[in-house]
């Protein structure tokens, strides 16, 4: 099995008139110890200056995406999915988060433990002001083998963070989200689906 890089995962960040709360996020993805070359903001009708914050990180290979209307960040998403034929996975980050610097480098780590992965999911903690990041970070998984077993987890336990959510970029493209079926809480039910096509990997450290 070929081994997963960064050059296997298409990167984007969602956003919607949070331009302090997304400049933040854009910086943790600077700051990662393995990089993206290309980040994509998914802009959903913002009304602040979203577009000229974005444009002046256009030579760090930010790509400012307009979308508009309901779920028009994610079909946005499905959409680059769709033609980044040579990328393996897709993350959807949330821009009113940030992440470790580890974090990449982590969900490849965990790519690359597992066959047949469909999604790797992490935890969550708050914190005031930066992420600790001297604290040693624990490298230990949870690994759902079938979508009843990652839902059991899900709705019992709750602790997954949808914001950073790693999906399989074949099955993230030829799934319709039924949120009449799940509940629109969230992106649970894009979670849900996606844990039917193979296994869900579960970061179990929070500050990741």
């Amino acid at each position: 099995m070929r081994k997963i890089t960064i050059d296997d995962i298409v990167v984007c960040v969602a956003t919607h008139s949070r331009v302090n709360y997304l400049e933040a996020m854009l910086h943790s993805l600077f700051q990662q110890a393995v990089r993206p070359r290309h980040i994509y903001v998914l802009d959903n009708d913002s009304d602040d200056d979203t577009p000229e914050m974005v444009a002046k990180y256009a030579a760090e290979g930010v790509i400012y995406q307009q979308t508009t209307g309901f779920l028009g960040n994610l079909k946005k998403a499905q959409e680059i999915a769709r033609v980044a034929v040579h990328s393996l996975y897709i993350v959807i980050l949330h821009d009113d988060d940030i992440v470790h610097p580890l974090y990449l480098k982590h969900v490849i780590n965990a790519l690359n433990a597992y066959e047949n992965v469909t999604q790797v999911l992490t935890r969550y903690t708050t914190f005031r002001q930066s992420i600790p990041a001297a604290q040693p970070l624990c490298d230990r998984h949870y690994v759902f083998p079938r979508q009843c077993d990652f839902a059991t987890h899900l709705f019992v336990c709750e602790h997954v963070a949808y914001a950073t959510a790693v999906y399989r970029r074949a099955d993230f493209v030829r799934h319709d989200v039924d949120f009449c079926a799940f509940g629109k809480y969230n992106d649970w039910p894009i979670m849900l689906v996606q844990a039917s096509f193979g296994k869900t990997v579960l970061l179990d450290d929070p500050i990741i």
